[in-house]
């Protein structure tokens, strides 16, 4: 942990410091690194940020104790219980929430100033606040809604089947509604689908077995009448919905995932063409109607494995994040005309950013990774347009500004946030800038959300080895006792490269790592034109720390008006006029 929390008042900037202080480089140094500190397993999963404050959701075994606990004990009920903790101005909150079983958060969003909603799995049973959540099978989806000012939970809902059933994101809909992503291999019976086509549970194949095949969902979820309604994505082998966005303001949304074979959208009144996968797997990005049908689908991938985690809105549409393997002999491309071929990629599995328009069709994109396997768990855009992806790669890149080398040489995982800021002069997106932990033999991470703040500030989350002998990120062991331990990072923008941050710097164009402040009036000696606040300037004060911090230079305290007062000892030589 670096900081603890801090009350600060706006600062001033020059224009050229408001420039260099709207982008994300490497000027952004951590204000604050605060780890999970589990005694068991402990990882970030999913952040989120409105004028409220941050919140995020964590999963946990064993004895969390930090600055959201308020550095108490809070222990687990059973194997992963979930962890949701926020800040909210000078204020840590968190709120435990976990059966005997496993539960998995993989979203959180702010609904409005006062809540939150989290979607996730669970198994067994789970109890959240005075309702229990019974599973119908192996996992069911969690749909929570707690409210953070009177800490307390406002509603609990759960989906599901007798098979797998997996909540992997959450979106708050201007009206207020939700809307909740996933997969199922359930018969997801109830919600307003009862023709047979809402069942995803495993069918019988031609050699005689069985063939699991998940259905990619969405559930809409209207909380004026709590009635929930199915939208489904079959396949003949499987579909995942990972990530959905409105469109505005007008109740459409754009879905992202993945899908294997040939797919089909329940229910198709409009006669949506299938999707056919180029490979193993493929990208899908759909767009649904404000009236929950389905109005246009395309898909991107190669001869292997793609797949899409995320999507943000950027400037002129969306972006999407994911991974892809790309080469000139087989490149990956998407299916949609004009659209975007990725060409010669840099190994394994390689990070991308894809672009879209409003309507979601396909324009452009950018692969960029390590030799080894690298994966996207999230993207975020910026308010000056950049781009941020978290996830992690499996071997070593280049530092685009130091030309250092990143990663780890050992091909373990390193986790990393990549930013990509357009060229002016080729109109595309290039990276800019790598933020990534480091560590021997023993390295293991992987930044799992990653999303702007107030003042350009960046947060981003995830899970890294703690310890002297695992990950380092800024040059600092991160506190645990487990394998693997989550932890937050907030990054602020340091325009003068004093390593202090600009929102805690009493003297912002100046470097003044030291913070030196004679007179204590918040401004730094360093840029102090009157140091010791005596009335004289610093070019005409004779004295210019004074010995009496009281002092003010008067006809009478100091008659010759050189800054020194006259009756003291260390005014001899000066003297009064």
């Amino acid at each position: 942990m670096l900081l603890s929390t801090l009350s600060v008042d706006s600062v001033y900037l020059t224009d050229e410091a408001k420039s260099k202080h709207f982008e994300v480089t490497s000027g952004h140094i951590p204000q604050e690194i605060i780890s999970l500190n589990s005694t068991g397993y402990s990882n970030i999963i999913s952040l989120d940020y409105s004028s409220a404050g941050i919140v995020g959701c964590a999963i946990y075994n064993g004895t969390l104790n930090n600055l959201f606990t308020n550095n108490t004990d809070v222990s687990s009920n059973g194997d992963w219980d979930i962890l949701l903790f926020g800040q909210s101005g000078p204020d840590y909150w968190s709120e435990s929430v976990g059966g005997v079983d496993k539960e998995v958060c993989y979203d959180v969003e702010w609904v409005d100033e006062y809540s939150v909603v989290l979607t996730g799995t669970f198994k067994a049973s789970m109890t959240v606040g005075s309702n229990l959540l019974v599973s119908q099978g192996q996992e069911d989806v969690m749909l929570l809604h707690f409210d953070v000012a009177n800490e307390s939970w406002l509603n609990s809902l759960a989906y599901g089947g007798i098979n797998r059933d997996q909540g992997f994101s959450v979106t708050v809909m201007n009206d207020g509604d939700f809307v909740v992503s996933g997969s199922s291999l359930s018969n997801l019976t109830g919600l307003g689908i009862e023709d047979g086509s809402q069942d995803c549970s495993p069918f019988a194949n031609s050699n005689g077995g069985m063939t699991s095949a998940d259905c990619g969902f969405l559930i809409y979820y209207t909380t004026t009448t709590n009635v929930s309604t199915l939208r489904l994505i079959k396949s003949n082998s499987s579909s995942l919905i990972r990530d959905t966005i409105e469109i505005g303001t007008t109740g459409k949304l754009l879905i992202t995932g993945s899908f294997q074979g040939d797919a089909v959208v329940v229910p198709n009144p409009q006669g949506l063409p299938n999707l056919l996968s180029h490979g193993q797997r493929d990208v899908m990005v759909l767009r649904i109607g404000d009236d929950m049908e389905w109005e246009y689908s395309t898909n991107f991938g190669g001869i292997s494995n793609d797949d899409a985690y995320s999507i943000t809105q950027m400037a002129g549409g969306y972006a999407v994040g994911g991974y892809t393997t790309s080469s000139t002999e087989d490149p990956a491309f998407s299916s949609n005309s004009d659209g975007w071929i990725a060409g010669q990629g840099f190994g394994n599995l390689d990070m991308f950013v894809i672009q879209t328009n409003q309507n979601g069709v396909i324009l452009d994109g950018e692969i960029w990774g390590s030799s080894g396997r690298d994966i996207v768990s999230d993207i975020s855009s910026t308010s000056s347009g950049q781009i941020l992806l978290a996830g992690e790669i499996q071997s070593t890149v280049t530092d685009p500004v130091t030309n250092n080398t990143l990663g780890n040489q050992y091909t373990t995982d390193s986790a990393v946030i990549v930013t990509f800021s357009i060229d002016e002069q080729t109109s595309r997106y290039n990276v800019s800038n790598v933020i990534a932990t480091g560590g021997g033999s023993l390295t293991d991470g992987r930044f799992n959300s990653v999303t702007e703040g107030s003042n350009n500030d960046i947060w981003f989350g995830g899970r890294i080895t703690p310890g002297t002998t695992g990950s380092t990120l800024f040059g600092q062991n991160i506190a645990g006792t487990f394998s693997q331990v989550g932890v937050l990072v907030k990054l602020s923008t340091d325009f003068d490269s004093d390593s202090i941050v600009d929102i805690l710097d009493n003297c912002l164009e100046i470097a003044n790592s030291n913070q030196a402040d004679y007179d204590t009036d918040g401004i730094g000696d360093a840029c102090d034109d009157d140091i010791d606040n005596d009335g004289i300037d610093n070019s005409i004060d004779s004295c210019g720390y004074s010995m009496s911090l009281d002092f003010i230079s008067t006809t009478s305290s100091d008659i010759d008006g050189d800054g020194c007062e006259d009756e003291a000892e260390y005014n001899q030589g000066f003297g009064e006029d």
